[in-house]
Formats: structure tokens, C-alpha cells, sequence
């Protein structure tokens, strides 16, 4: 099976850039071509992952995709290059094809550009270079602090580009010209990213959809310190690919949002005034695999949550525009009450994360989740604009002091047989983005914010706040 496309209305003597990213598994040749010559031909790649570019004399180039799969659906996204001035010079195209498993199955981003020093065509290449980033960050495991090839690239940024003497464009090209193989490619473009990113440093705080990823560049406000290697080494650049459900969602919280300021110049932080003496109950599940044992986790009495609600509300709403509430502090049968008290109270809020519980009615029997509703207020009202389940379940370790303090029965549940207490919910890596005006919230729930070495913690790739 085999479709071609046609990419239109494109200016004569452009530079052209492609980037091709296949998900694992899939058998798929792409062709770009003109009406002169052909850009690239990945021939029958298994997962192919092709960057390049090179300039284009043709007008109206074509893309073709041969599979030998049963399904052949293709969507595409085109869109004019607009410089700052309001000028259009280039023009970008995005093909998200589905091959029998989704539309990420195959992706081409095709964008051609009038040579110019102009920051918007540096940008839109940073864009492609950070995509390539997150797709292969994962596949990947190296120590860049003491790397030589690292090393090496470095000093030629130095040389070339930081003393102005070279575009950042063109630079890489040639230094790609001499990639070996793709772990070299990752380096080079995590070398590159990390040297370059400097140049947004004083950027005004934004970010943007690109295809299935959404992209921030500006400074943080809200900093964390570089504590280790696999967390995000970027400071000022940030980004995360998102699923189909997740860009859902994000379009979704975009609409309700992308006009509202949270964040002053300086953000302040302060505790809510709940009570101090509200407690959290433990009790068993079920024997997991691997000599774990579960364990939920019960709120605090009504009569303290419903306290807790009321005096936190009461503190926050005439003082802050963003009030989280603690995790498993807020059951689900207390959330009428808390639209309640937050529609009844006046005030600056305009964001609340109603802390988290396990729902009553999950969609598969004994499937537990830890989520977070986070409501918004629209007009005179609110609603619940998300839900967020988090990530990695705590754990703890299983010993006498332990059961004891929790009241587990040992002759039922030995302390000879399980090592671990581990939270009984369901892992559901979905990160939720909140976009706002003046900046992107990531929402974290416990140790997805903690594990800073577990691949799914969602914090640094793409928290701005």
C-alpha cells in the first residue's frame, strides 16, 4: 500500500529540513521529492529515525509512504512560517500517519524556508532538534559531563557559533555531517540543545504546540537545582511529547485557560491553616507480585476534611490564585462540599487541585487510582477542568515496628513473605498540562515529583511555573 502527498505552495530555492521518526516495529519507506530530484529515501527501514535537510530549487515537493501494512491513514498539518515582522518566508508541514496501531505509528515534519538570519527559522530548527531529543533520550544512558565527544562539540560551539561567527543552522549541519551512528546523533544534539539554550534565557516566558509535542522557551520561574544527571538538563528550554488523550487534554485546559494570569513577578508560597491533627489510616489490599504486599490509604474523618476545606479556602481565596490541597486529604464524597465552600467564598482564586483519593466507582473492579481532581473557576462558577492520577506508588518497608503502628495482622499477611507495603493503584503515565498565560503548570502527585531518576517523572521536562 502506498500514498503520496503533495506539499504545496512552496518558495523556489527554499532550505528544506525533514525529520522522520518511526515507532518500534514498524516497516515503512518514505520518500521527499521534487519535481527535479529526490531529498531522501529512507528505503525499507525497520523504526526509522532520519534527520537531514539540504537547499531545494523545486517549488512543490511530494512525500510518498509505501508499507506493506493493511492501513494507510494519514493526517497532515501545514502552516505558513511568519517572521516577526509579519512576513511569510517558509513553510512547515506535519504527517502523523497510522498504520494499524495509532497515529503516532509514523511521523514526517517537513519544513522549507528562504535562507535568512532571522531568529524565528533558529527556532522553528531548535523545535525539530528538541523532538528528536525527547525521542531519543530514553534509548540512551551516558555520563555527558565527562564525555570527549561531548567535549569537543562543546568547544566548537564556543568557537563557531557563541563568537558569532557561524548560524547555530549551520553549524550543526556540518557538525551532523560527521555523525557515525545514533548514539553519536543523541549526543550531538543533547551537546548542542545544552550549549545553545542560553540564548533563551532572557525570552519571555511562552510555549506552543508542535505537532504532538508542546514546547516552552523562557526562563523558569520557579528554579531547581540540576541535582542529578538524568534529570531535565535543560533550564530553558522545555518540552514533552504527548499521546493523543494527553494532547486532548491539553487542547482542552488551553481553551479554558490560555488567557489567565497565575503567576506574579515574584510567586509566593505559603501553608494553609487546616488542622494540623488530621491523620491518614493504612490498611492491606492483596499480595503483589514479587514479595510486595498492597496497602490504601483511608482520609481523615469527614468532620476534619470538611475543616480542612473551610479555614484553607478561607486563608487562600483573598490572598493567593492557586490553592493545592495535600494527597488522600479530600475524599470523593467531600467534593460537593468543596464546590461549595469555594463557590461561596470571594476572592483572587481562580485554580485549585482538590488534593486526591481513590475513587469509589474505578472502570475495572479493584482497580485502584490515586487521582486529583483540579477544578476551575469559569465566570461565577466552577468546574473541574481535570483529573490527574498519579504516576508511582509509594512504598514502604514491612516490618514489626510497622505493622504494628498500622495494626497488620502478621499470621495473615508474614512478615517472612513480603518485603515491601506498596500503594495498590494502577500506574497510568498521563501527564496532565495546564498552559496559561504567563506560564505551563505540570501537576505531580508525591513521588512523581520526587524520583527524579524514574522516566516518568514529569516535573523537569516540562514544568515552567
Amino acid at each position: 500500500m502506498d500514498k503520496t502527498i503533495a506539499l504545496s505552495d512552496i518558495t523556489a530555492n527554499s532550505y528544506v529540513d525533514w525529520f522522520i521518526s518511526g515507532k518500534q516495529g514498524i516497516n515503512a519507506t518514505v520518500q521527499l521529492k521534487g519535481q527535479t530530484r529526490m531529498l531522501v529515501n529512507t528505503g525499507g527501514c525497520y523504526a526509522p529515525i532520519i534527520q537531514g535537510g539540504d537547499d531545494c530549487t523545486d517549488s512543490n515537493l511530494s512525500i510518498t509512504i509505501q508499507t506493506d501494512a493493511s492501513v494507510l491513514d494519514i493526517s497532515i498539518t501545514a502552516s505558513d512560517i511568519i517572521s516577526d515582522d509579519s512576513v511569510k518566508y517558509g513553510r512547515n508541514f506535519i504527517l502523523c500517519a497510522n498504520l494499524g496501531n495509532g497515529y503516532n505509528d509514523l511521523y514526517i515534519q517537513v519544513s522549507a524556508w528562504a535562507r535568512r538570519n532571522d531568529p524565528m527559522e533558529e527556532r522553528a530548527f531548535v523545535k525539530n532538534l528538541f523532538y528528536q531529543y525527547l525521542s531519543l533520550e530514553n534509548h540512551y544512558l551516558f555520563n555527558y559531563i565527562g564525555d570527549t565527544y561531548v567535549q569537543a562539540v562543546c568547544a566548537s560551539y564556543d568557537q563557531s557559533v557563541a563568537a558569532g561567527g557561524q548560524l547555530f543552522q549551520d553549524w550543526f549541519r556540518a557538525q551532523y555531517a560527521a555523525v557515525t551512528d545514533t548514539l553519536q546523533k543523541y549526543k550531538l544534539i543533547l551537546a548542542a540543545l545544552m550549549k545553545h539554550e542560553k540564548n533563551y534565557a532572557n525570552a519571555e516566558l511562552s510555549y506552543e504546540q508542535w505537532a504532538d509535542m508542546v514546547i516552552a522557551f523562557g526562563n523558569k520561574r520557579w528554579k531547581e537545582s540540576k541535582i542529578t544527571m538524568e534529570s531535565c538538563p535543560f533550564q530553558y528550554i522545555r518540552g514533552v511529547i504527548l499521546s493523543k488523550d494527553e494532547l486532548d487534554g491539553f487542547l482542552n485546559c488551553k481553551n479554558a485557560l490560555q488567557n489567565e494570569y497565575f503567576f506574579p513577578q515574584q510567586i509566593t508560597i505559603a501553608a494553609s491553616h487546616g488542622s494540623v491533627g488530621a491523620h491518614l489510616e493504612i490498611g492491606p489490599t492483596r499480595p503483589l507480585n514479587f514479595r510486595n504486599y498492597g496497602i490504601s490509604v483511608t482520609g481523615a474523618s469527614q468532620a476534619e476534611q470538611q475543616n480542612l476545606i473551610a479555614k484553607s479556602i478561607a486563608y487562600a481565596a483573598p490572598n493567593a490564585s492557586i490553592l493545592i490541597f495535600p494527597e488522600l486529604s479530600i475524599d470523593e464524597e467531600i467534593a460537593s462540599y468543596l464546590l461549595t465552600q469555594l463557590t461561596n467564598a470571594p476572592g483572587a482564586l481562580k485554580l485549585v487541585v482538590g488534593g486526591s483519593h481513590y475513587p469509589k466507582n474505578p472502570p475495572v473492579q479493584g482497580s485502584y487510582t490515586n487521582s486529583a481532581p483540579i477544578f476551575y473557576k469559569s465566570g461565577s462558577g466552577w468546574i473541574q477542568l481535570a483529573v490527574y492520577d498519579k504516576m508511582i506508588p509509594f512504598s514502604m518497608g514491612y516490618t514489626q515496628s510497622v505493622a504494628d503502628a498500622y495494626g497488620f495482622d502478621t499470621g495473615k499477611i508474614p512478615l517472612a513473605d513480603y518485603d515491601l507495603l506498596v500503594e495498590d493503584i494502577q500506574i497510568t503515565p498521563r501527564v496532565v498540562i495546564l498552559p496559561a498565560k504567563d506560564g505551563v503548570i505540570g501537576i505531580a502527585i508525591c513521588r512523581d515529583a520526587m524520583d527524579l531518576l524514574d522516566p516518568h517523572n514529569p516535573i523537569h521536562k516540562y514544568c515552567t511555573a
